[in-house]
């Protein structure tokens, strides 16, 4: 497939006379007088001799004519301004929406600089404002650099948009606002706002807009649309609230509306709930092997453990609990070192006594680093070796030196471990080196399981931590680590297939519930075979009250009785560690959970009609769509599915970047659209790597069934594609 060069950019054109354009906007003046506005469109376009742009065809012809057109309309519409002629601006904007409808297209245009006179439409001509907005939604949902890189200064006059809304009848509006600032708000804030540094006055427009959102939802009977397009800026600024806000009495009513939504029967938008009133985890592992919490002092002092902490213990068994194995394990790693400093020095004993400790347990959680041999000392000054780190690497090569096809497999243990062990280890370091020792040991447990921690993506992950629980050999820590890698990533994906597909995507959907489904069984396995001090339980159980409430949420009690186990047994564990002399703050270990449980309950008190509209209309979409069932067909599995990036539907209309970002994604995607203004009727394609939707597509020319902008497309999407193209 060649590729096709940009045509030339709209200010090129030099082939037309100031006196020309003048010209032509005196004559369309006079032609548009008392004209209707179909008909002011019809004559504009046919004086300009625009193409038909409700076809691909006619799409083209406009990139070959771009800049002549792009010109004229400019100067007539900067006229048209100048001399008050409304209806012909509204007949330019309405022209520019349906070049819009193609996102190559529409790149071009505000190149050109139409999104300033979008504004100064916005501004001064209230009855076609709407057209305008619409325009601009249509620019923001494609998350257009004029977005990232406008100032705050530019969303202004849309939240007075907000405020100063009255007529319940002018919806469109106001509903277009809302889409272009929910989306607005992604583009500039959203990265800010999972970081906790947003600007101040990005903060306070966000506030300021949230409130005018709470004042039209207040209103009787809110229209469908706007509540959904609402959605994203409230569920933004419930992210964006400190620990003081969320207890002030002037957001409580934005918290109890959002927290409503785990009330809905769409599961997008109770993740967009529960994502906005979760605390921001990083997801990003760690490349050290330490624990969330750290132990200030030993576990053989239990005296100070409660009854209900000792009889926990004693059920469980003390010599199985994860501190009395944590604390063997250190022992014994320092007598494996004493052995091998103070006695022959063999190497290969010392690396196979290490592998053993190492994959047992997690021994440098409760190591003491100041009884580690002190390599610099007068004692060990001759030793060839300057650290402990060093006896390991030392170790893996005399394994290797000996020759047993065992002591390979300890060498690589250790190799693996040394890595981890160096000052700064990347996590593309460590999970090259797994898969290196996978390469000629594909059974090699501890590269398993640490590939299942650092591999390069969720797809890859999931395949590792799965094949690694049909491996003999697991030691108990072992397991728990596997199953906390996919009860991490399978709720992690699931809340991102619903923040990056549409709400009319039910196949999405499917995926996403059936791996919700998959992230509660593994953490019922893991917590059966987890002992009662293990640092792990807390989270494994807020991620078991959350997918609870994504799986149940219109079903659930009106108590929540349904998660009141998972919470008592979080704050029984959270003290069982306090008492234990770790660094844990037990009253916060619930304090997100039962927040938004709260909020819920309150809010389905105060929001509760709005809330069932919202369920009744989207059960009317969905059977107006005929769309699926949210179950899979047998025998398929979701983890299988996702871990070969096979989910996503292909008629699933999501794709652009600012779309994507967005905690709910927008209503108006389903088909026909008539709200979104990008212009279903042009029939356009969507790239199968990118999903842009432009008229200059080229379609592959093995199978003819995928369309690519450009051969860097085709590239990137051959690996997916080459099965089912005939080329393969």
């Amino acid at each position: 497939m060649p590729h096709q060069g940009p045509s030339p950019g709209p200010d090129t054109w030099p082939n037309i006379t100031s006196d020309a354009l003048y010209e032509l906007y005196h004559r369309i003046s006079i032609d548009t007088v008392r004209s209707t506005p179909r008909e002011t469109i019809i004559r504009i376009r046919k004086r300009f001799d625009i193409p038909n742009l409700t076809t691909r065809g006619g799409l083209k012809e406009a990139f070959g004519r771009l800049a002549e057109i792009s010109t004229k309309l400019r100067y007539v519409f900067d006229a048209a301004m100048e001399y008050n002629r409304k209806h012909i601006t509204r007949a330019i904007v309405t022209i520019w929406l349906s070049m819009c409808s193609d996102i190559v297209l529409c790149h071009r245009l505000l190149q050109a600089g139409i999104f300033g006179r979008l504004f100064a439409v916005i501004l001064s001509d209230v009855d076609g404002r709407a057209r305008a907005l619409q325009l601009l939604s249509v620019i923001a949902r494609y998350n257009i650099d004029k977005f990232a890189t406008g100032s705050l200064e530019d969303i202004r006059p849309l939240i007075d948009i907000l405020q100063d809304w009255r007529d319940s009848a002018d919806s469109d509006t106001v509903e277009y606002t809302l889409m272009t600032l929910s989306h607005a708000f992604d583009v500039r804030f959203y990265h800010a706002i999972k970081v906790r540094s947003i600007p101040a006055m990005a903060l306070q427009l966000l506030t300021h807009t949230s409130g005018a959102v709470m004042e039209l939802l207040r209103r009787p009977s809110p229209p469908h649309d706007v509540v959904v397009h609402a959605l994203p800026i409230l569920c933004h600024r419930v992210r964006s609230c400190s620990s003081e806000e969320v207890t002030h009495s002037d957001q409580i009513p934005l918290l109890d509306f959002v927290g409503s939504l785990l009330r809905s029967e769409d599961i997008s938008h109770r993740s967009a709930c529960i994502k906005a009133f979760s605390e921001d985890r990083p997801q990003v592992r760690a490349c050290h092997p330490h624990p969330p919490y750290f132990p200030a002092e030993q576990w053989t002092d239990r005296s100070r453990l409660s009854p209900d902490s000792l009889r926990m213990i004693e059920e469980f068994g003390p010599m199985r609990c994860e501190s009395e194995r944590y604390e063997r394990a250190a022992v014994a790693f320092m007598e494996a070192f004493e052995g091998f400093l103070h006695g022959d020095q063999d190497l290969c004993a010392l690396g196979r006594n290490l592998a053993n400790i190492i994959i047992g347990g997690r021994y440098s959680d409760v190591l003491d680093k100041d009884k580690l041999p002190d390599f610099e000392s007068d004692e060990l000054s001759e030793f060839p070796y300057k650290t402990w780190t060093d006896c390991l690497l030392a170790a893996a090569t005399a394994l290797r030196e000996a020759g047993d096809l065992g002591d390979l497999e300890v060498a690589d243990t250790l190799d693996i471990e040394y890595v981890l062990w160096t000052e700064a280890p990347t996590w593309e370091k460590i999970a090259a080196l797994c898969r290196t020792v996978l390469s000629r040991n594909p059974g090699h447990v501890y590269a398993h399981i640490k590939l299942s921690i650092y591999a390069a993506d969720n797809e890859e992950l999931i395949r590792f931590a799965k094949g690694s629980l049909e491996l003999d050999g697991l030691s108990p820590h072992m397991l728990r680590t596997v199953l906390q890698a996919l009860v991490d990533v399978t709720a992690s994906q699931a809340m991102s297939i619903l923040s990056s597909s549409s709400p009319s995507d039910r196949r999405a959907q499917s995926f996403a519930a059936e791996l919700f489904k998959r992230t509660y069984h593994y953490t019922e396995v893991f917590l059966s075979e987890s002992p009662p001090d293990c640092l792990d339980n807390i989270d494994v159980l807020v991620t078991q009250i959350t997918t609870t409430l994504m799986l149940r949420g219109p079903e659930l009690s009106d108590d929540f009785s349904e998660v009141q186990p998972a919470l008592e047994k979080i704050k029984r564990t959270a003290r069982l560690l306090v008492e234990l002399g770790y660094h844990l703050q037990e009253a916060k270990v619930t304090a997100v959970c039962d927040m938004l449980i709260r909020h819920s309950c309150q809010g389905i008190k105060t929001w509760g009609d709005v809330i069932g509209r919202l369920n009744q209309r989207d059960a009317k979409r969905r059977a107006a769509l005929r769309a699926p069932s949210l179950s899979l067909p047998a025998g398929i599995s979701a983890e299988d599915e996702v871990a070969n990036g096979r989910w996503k539907s292909e008629h699933c209309a999501v794709g652009l970047d600012g779309y994507l970002l967005n905690p709910v994604s927008c209503g108006c995607d389903s088909k026909p659209c008539p709200s979104s203004g990008l212009g279903p009727a042009a029939g356009l394609y969507k790239c199968s790597c990118c999903t842009r939707r432009t008229a200059r597509l080229k379609r592959c020319g093995g199978c003819h069934d995928a369309w690519y902008c450009n051969e860097i497309c085709q590239s990137k999407h051959w690996e997916r594609h080459k099965p089912d193209c005939r080329w393969s």
